[in-house]
């Protein structure tokens, strides 16, 4: 079996999916052809499909994909079926689309690009980083829904410029994180087949969510992974439109829910209505108005990347019109070197996520303490004037009872008193004494 359908097929058996449900009940019985499909290996890998498009006289006319392009070419990239992350015979991968935005921005002669979207959504592994080519794109990126744009395909689309409806009959919307699993057991012993799972005794977390799935009944593991994939989800979309979204009590696209376009527009989930003329033209507009960015990744040691792969991915984007190896080995060397590219412009934007965070918090603690201060410098100026109060009153009782008559006398003054009052009355007492010493002898 080929290796990129052995690859897409385990992520449609399992994984995490951003896709409209109701689009891959409908079409089970067609993945159950895809997964028994060993015979079709010989077909050629699909590439994505690609329109160009440019205003020759005021009329929309269609280019040839060679290199006498006019130099207001409009790229139209298609986005059709299931999304998955590597291509094959029956479908394009979101590998194959993240290098077919960067050979578009490094073409001088593409002035903006379309992103034509009929999807219901697919894999969720590869999603995030064609929505990170979106949101960095140096050149005008709109997106023209004509049917439907759920799930992955939102979230591939949710960074662009705007979003446009082509009827009133598009859905859009979906934004959410579902996986779904087939317990294979009772089929199998029905056939007479038990199978044993040992497993080593370190290994004790080993395919541990899907044990306590199937085993116990237990969700709660499989759960938390999806969350943490939808928070991702949810944090790209709010960072690309959270200022055009109107989430409410009543409505929340946010929780997974998909919409008419009329909705759609109404809650911000699309920018309103348009078509491939209007929306050419719109790209050509942009581009004229909007400041020349450069499209290129450095490490977060703020120096240019490693040269060599960014050698690799372009020389397989000049040559994507030539046949690559048969094994894919030349595709293969320019999605893992843009690939590690992507990862170390992530790196840079995580350090200064951190770095932001900190200053942040930092920030935060010198605003409490400050506040914190403040109260007890109000606390303390209450005491000063309640102590200034009670001094006050107590003066003014101090002045009102030392002028009043029989006054208690100072102490001062009463010893000086006392003392005056001693020395009289001993001089007195002694005269006193003899005298009646000798009215006694006298036997008066």
């Amino acid at each position: 079996m080929d290796k990129r359908l052995e690859s897409n097929l385990l992520g449609l058996m399992s994984g995490d999916w951003l896709i409209d449900p109701r689009w891959a009940i409908a079409h089970l019985e067609e993945l159950d052809a895809v997964r028994s499909a060993s015979g079709n290996t010989e077909k050629p890998v699909k590439k994505p499909m690609l329109s160009l498009m440019a205003m020759q006289d005021g009329v929309l006319a269609a280019q040839n994909s060679g290199e006498n392009l006019p130099s207001e070419t409009v790229a139209i990239v298609h986005i059709r079926q299931v999304i998955t992350k590597y291509s094959s015979w029956y479908s394009v991968g979101s590998k194959d689309y993240a290098s077919l935005l960067a050979s578009l921005y490094a073409n001088e002669k593409i002035a903006g690009i379309i992103l034509a979207v009929d999807t219901p959504g697919g894999q969720a592994s590869g999603t995030q980083e064609v929505y990170k080519m979106v949101a960095q794109a140096p050149k005008s990126v709109i997106t023209l829904v004509d049917g439907l744009n759920a799930s992955a395909g939102y979230y591939y689309t949710a960074a662009s410029k705007a979003i446009y409806a082509t009827q009133d009959s598009d859905w859009i919307g979906s934004i959410g994180t579902y996986a779904m699993y087939a317990d294979w057991d009772a089929f199998y012993e029905k056939m007479g087949l038990k199978i044993h799972e040992i497993y080593a005794d370190q290994s004790t977390e080993k395919n541990l969510p899907w044990r306590e799935l199937f085993k116990k009944k237990d969700d709660s593991l499989i759960r938390k992974d999806l969350t943490t994939f939808n928070s991702f989800f949810l944090a790209d979309v709010k960072a690309a439109r959270g200022g055009k979204i109107k989430a409410t009590k009543e409505v929340d696209p946010y929780k997974g829910g998909i919409f008419y376009a009329k909705e759609a527009q109404k809650i911000g989930l699309i920018d309103g209505f348009s078509n491939t003329e209007q929306a050419v033209s719109e790209v050509l507009d942009r581009g004229k108005t909007s400041s020349k960015k450069s499209f290129s990744f450095t490490t977060h040691k703020n120096q240019k990347a490693d040269m060599s792969l960014i050698n690799r991915a372009m020389a397989f984007i000049k040559g994507a019109s030539t046949e690559e190896n048969s094994d894919g080995s030349a595709r293969d060397a320019a999605i893992t070197a843009l690939g590690t590219v992507a990862e170390q412009a992530q790196a840079q934007v995580t350090t200064l996520e951190g770095k932001v965070t900190s200053l942040t918090t930092e920030r935060d603690t010198a605003i409490q303490s400050l506040a914190t201060a403040n109260a007890k410098i109000t606390e303390l100026e209450g005491k000063v004037t309640t102590l200034t109060t009670e001094r006050d009153g107590l003066q003014a009782k101090v002045t009102a009872l030392g002028g009043q008559p029989g006054a208690e006398p100072t102490k001062e003054a009463s010893e000086k008193k006392v003392e005056g009052e001693d020395k009289k009355t001993f001089s007195e007492k002694t005269a006193k004494n003899s005298m009646n010493q000798a009215a006694a002898a006298l036997g008066l």
